[in-house]
């Protein structure tokens, strides 16, 4: 299921209200001492305020369509009849993975997956983080908590869920660095204009694919 990111935002109105000692009136006749007035009841101390979670925003579409184009099987068709089928949506498809990561941009959307049964729907999440925090012990504490196994050592990290009964993948999170990527200066600049956000040798791409979805 994709959930996305919710921003928060608590706000906390504090109304503060004085006494005001009436004087007494002038008189011949010794006047009565005045009562004592209660004193004021402190005031509570204003809670702090929650500062709202930032959500990130949906990778742009150019990246999508590039995207499709590279892909060895894409959909076909217009611009837009290419992101109707992708059906892109903001989020990562388990927000705890990204947990206090400095996340650039989110998208889930559908690909086409080529397998020895012919070609299916495949559900893809991408995120883009930066460098700091270190993203890898986070990701890896994430994999390991979630059920998912490394497939090897080094970069791509590729971890997988256990296969299906006839031994096909079922859901695998793949992480690098677009250094690992071997992208070029102007590559990365390519890729921070597809995605509408920064991007430097450094920001991972973390894919995680579902090939449960069918269809």
């Amino acid at each position: 299921m994709r959930r996305s990111l919710l921003a928060l935002s608590a706000i906390l109105a504090i109304a503060l209200a004085g006494c005001a000692t009436a004087e007494p009136e002038a008189s011949e006749a010794p006047s009565a001492s005045p009562s004592p007035t209660a004193s004021e009841t402190p005031s509570a101390s204003p809670s702090p305020t929650e500062e709202p979670v930032a959500e990130a925003p949906q990778c742009g579409d150019a990246y999508l369509l590039a995207t499709n184009a590279m892909a060895p099987t894409g959909f076909v068709g217009t611009d837009d009849e290419v992101l109707a089928s992708m059906a892109p949506a903001a989020g990562f498809v388990d927000p705890a993975a990204l947990d206090g990561l400095d996340v650039r941009c989110t998208v889930t959307y559908l690909g086409i997956a080529d397998g020895p049964g012919g070609s299916s729907i495949v559900e893809v999440s991408v995120a883009f983080v930066g460098a700091d925090p270190a993203p890898v012990p986070a990701l890896e504490a994430w994999a390991t908590a979630a059920g998912y196994v490394a497939d090897g050592a080094g970069a791509p990290a590729e971890w997988s869920q256990p296969p299906a009964a006839d031994g096909t993948t079922t859901q695998k999170v793949v992480w690098l660095t677009s250094a690992d990527r071997g992208l070029d200066d102007a590559a990365v600049a390519d890729l921070a204009t597809q995605t509408g956000v920064p991007m430097d040798a450094s920001t991972m791409q973390v894919v995680h694919s579902d090939f449960t979805v069918g269809g």
